[in-house]
């Protein structure tokens, strides 16, 4: 091996103390050798399926090739002569000096230059952190188990790996990292497909699961789960599997009630599932579906009776309907609509019902009636149209009903002036009064009968054997009479009677055209007691 410091040769190198500095050689001494053999057996260690018997062919590939290729590189540079190399420092070939012998000169071997030495250098520095990244790749894809999901990829990883050691060991530095990047592409492939491979056999469990294959589900969701231990759909998807010989034919039964409509024996069906594999989603979402598909079908049902109803007339069973549907759908327009067009039926039904029994009343004369029912009518309906004009008749209606029953009923009344005159203006009234049923000219001619007999004089008597006074008083002027025949209109009179050592007697009596000539008997029969203590 080559001197670190040239030696002189011959005369033609006066120089001989100049020191030439030359970059490190990548030569396979034992050193060298050693840490070739730690970078070149590291991507041999990547795929786990590799026998010792292909680490011993590699071993012996190394050997050979250091053997016909460098070995003999090696002994060639130690046995040729050195030859002067060509430096512009140093003097020409042809220059000779006078003690120039004749002995031949020893030519040098060829040394590279420190910037091929360097560039080397460089290449060797990228081509085992090329390396360094591919052993910890190969390092990660083993621990999460590549061989049973990537050996494809792993494998090609692996060969490209193999031809950059050989590269490397032909100091052929860009080769070998061009090699390693290659791999290390492929290394870094197949990691950034981790999740989308996972998630891809999870999908074939999932799929297993439906189909009741649950050989096929362990197996998908176990190797997720070498992958990415902590990945819960796998986690769960196994539990499941454990259960699904139970839970299959379950699922055919619920799918069969299903597409029969059975929708509550559906519905238990895949509760029982649930029961069972809890974490079943497939049954959750059916019974999900299976509700919303059975409200549909109900409130459809309910909003078709509902219509019949409205267009058979029934209010309050088209509203009982439309109440059932407005329980499944709240905010549906069509159970709205249909809402408020029985309420209106119902309202109209009630109105007709209140102008029913006006009118029954009013063919009646019973005007208080009338005015209770309106304002029963105006209260919970509103403001109708007709209806406080008709309470307005009514009452002027019953005003004058009941002033006509209390002419009838107090006749007496009309020996008053006054009350005879506003008498004779209500049954004018009354006679104007249009429609007038059997009740008013009943009242009207009964009224006209007492304004008539009012003026006749009647001849009455007050008889009496006993009495020491008597008075007779008009109740309405109590104008004072003192005699016992009489004549009196009709009306309402106050007859006293005194006599000494008795109580006074008061009677009360009212005059009709029918008391023409009947007697009156006053007679006082109480003593007063008196004490002469």
């Amino acid at each position: 091996m080559p001197s670190e410091k040239n030696t002189p040769v011959g005369k033609d190198h006066p120089h001989q103390d100049f020191e030439v500095i030359k970059p490190a050689k990548f030569e396979h001494s034992n050193d060298n050798d050693k840490e070739f053999e730690k970078h070149y057996h590291k991507p041999a260690r990547t795929a786990k399926s590799k026998t010792p018997l292909i680490l011993a062919v590699l071993g012996l590939s190394v050997c050979l090739l250091f053997v016909i290729v460098w070995l003999p590189r090696l002994i060639n540079n130690e046995q040729t002569p050195s030859t002067a190399s060509t430096n512009p420092a140093t003097p020409s070939s042809s220059t000779k000096t006078p003690s120039a012998t004749a002995t031949p000169a020893t030519t040098a071997a060829p040394e590279e230059s420190p910037f091929t030495a360097a560039q080397l250098a460089k290449q060797r520095k990228e081509a085992q952190a090329a390396l360094e990244k591919l052993l910890e790749q190969q390092q990660e894809l083993e621990a999460l188990s590549v061989q049973d999901w990537a050996a494809t990829e792993f494998q090609q990883a692996f060969e490209l790996a193999t031809l950059g050691d050989s590269s490397y060991s032909k100091r052929q530095f860009l080769e070998a990292t061009e090699n390693y990047n290659k791999a290390n592409d492929i290394l870094s492939s197949t990691l950034d497909n981790k999740a989308e491979f996972i998630t891809k056999v999870v999908a074939q469990g999932e799929q297993a699961l439906k189909l009741g294959q649950k050989k096929s589900a362990i197996e998908a969701f176990s190797l997720a789960l070498k992958i990415a231990p902590d990945n819960v759909s796998a986690s769960n998807g196994l539990k499941r599997a454990e259960t699904i010989e139970q839970v299959f034919p379950l699922f055919a039964q619920a799918t069969n009630q299903a597409e029969e409509d059975q929708f509550d024996e559906a519905i238990a069906t895949y509760s029982e599932i649930l029961k069972i594999d809890p974490l079943a989603s497939d049954a959750s979402n059916a019974i999900s579906a299976l509700k919303a598909k059975r409200n549909e079908q109900q409130f459809g049902r309910h909003m078709s009776r509902g219509l019949a109803a409205i267009d058979a007339g029934n209010a309050a069973s088209a509203r009982e309907y439309f109440n059932k549907a407005a329980k499944l759908k709240p905010n549906d327009k069509g159970v709205k609509d249909g809402l408020r067009q029985a309420s209106r039926m119902q309202s109209n039904a009630r109105i007709n019902n209140y102008l029913s029994n006006v009118s029954t009343y009013e063919s009646q004369e019973d005007w208080g009636k009338v005015i209770e029912t309106l304002d029963t009518a105006i209260a919970k309906e509103g403001e109708l149209s007709g209806f406080t004009d008709r309470r307005n008749a009514a009452a002027s209606r019953l005003q004058l009903d009941q002033r006509l029953q209390k002419m009838i009923s107090e006749p007496e009344l009309l020996s008053d002036d006054n009350t005879y005159k506003a008498a004779e203006k209500i049954v004018a009234q009354a006679r104007a009064t249009t429609p007038a049923g059997a009740k008013l000219l009943g009242q009207i001619a009964a009224a006209e009968n007492l304004l008539r007999t009012a003026l006749i004089p009647l001849e009455i008597t007050i008889e009496s054997d006993n009495l020491t006074d008597i008075n007779v008083y008009k109740v309405a002027r109590l104008g004072k009479i003192s005699r016992e025949a009489l004549t009196l209109k009709p009306g309402k009179y106050v007859i006293t009677g005194a006599r000494n050592g008795y109580r006074d007697v008061r009677q009360e009596i009212i005059l009709t055209a029918s008391d023409n000539g009947k007697s009156f008997r006053v007679v006082c029969t109480q003593p007063i007691s008196v004490s002469y203590t």
